[in-house]
């Protein structure tokens, strides 16, 4: 499989973008098309790419830069497209991956009332996952605790709108800086 620009025309990058992309999804059969909507949850070192991604994956979680490499180089080089894939990690209190920072979770960084520790916890955490390969943080989380019942109350920052939002402006800043 793989190839350079000749046998891949939407790898040339001397073409517009828009050209590119036409090409590229000209050239996918529904299955590749379908293979890119998935995602699997599993860190990358445990995905088989010759054996269960013949068409591709839309992405998968970060496990470490060498797995993350490795997974890239692997779907460019064994799909018929070469497409990489995307790397998430859970970015709520962490960078997502093996050996990263663990802070505290989104309610009790909520209990601080301190936004600039907010954006500095999601930067931190934002640097860690690239660090690792990771190139999609999965937070913030901007649910506003109005039920106990909800499952997953820890990685909400707060129960009033107005600081949850304050909260969710402040880890986007951090996770995305402020360019």
């Amino acid at each position: 499989v793989g190839g350079g620009p000749s046998r891949r025309p939407w790898l040339n990058a001397s073409l517009p973008v828009g050209v590119r992309v036409a090409r590229l999804l000209s050239a996918m059969t529904v299955e590749e098309k379908i293979a890119q909507l998935g995602y699997n949850i599993r860190p990358c070192a445990t995905m088989d790419v010759a054996k269960d991604y013949a068409n591709g994956v839309g992405g998968c979680a970060v496990s470490s830069i060498a797995d993350t490499i490795k997974m890239r180089k692997d779907l460019q080089k064994l799909t018929r497209l070469g497409i990489p894939p995307s790397i998430h990690g859970e970015t709520t209190h962490s960078g997502g991956a093996a050996n990263t920072t663990v802070f505290p979770m989104p309610c009790l960084q909520g209990a601080t009332f301190n936004t600039t520790l907010v954006e500095e916890i999601a930067a931190s955490n934002a640097l860690q996952l690239r660090a690792a390969g990771g190139d999609m943080g999965l937070s913030p989380i901007l649910q506003v605790c109005t039920d106990p019942r909800f499952g997953r109350l820890e990685e909400n920052f707060a129960e009033d709108p107005y600081l949850v939002g304050a909260y969710g402006v402040a880890a986007v800043r951090g996770l995305q800086g402020r360019g």
